[in-house]
């Protein structure tokens, strides 16, 4: 499969989420997402431009949201 591909396998499973749950997402599912997706990123299996696409379906998590934490790294 390609990026493109995988991408849009995703989305189809985010927005499938999402309509099971009353159309809208709880945090701690927008989490396991935004978690996921960064996983997916840094292995390579999907390209940044697809990261983007991804992470503009799903809710914003609030400050600090612990994946980007995780994803970038702490810097002390």
């Amino acid at each position: 499969m390609t990026k493109e591909e995988i991408a849009k396998e995703i989305k189809s499973r985010i927005n499938a989420d999402a309509q099971a749950l009353s159309g809208n997402l709880p945090e701690r599912f927008a989490l396991a997402w935004h978690g996921y997706l960064a996983a997916l990123l840094e292995w390579q299996i999907i390209g940044i431009p697809q990261y983007d696409e991804l992470f503009e379906v799903l809710p914003e998590i609030d400050d600090p949201n612990p994946i980007t934490t995780i994803f970038t790294g702490r810097n002390e």
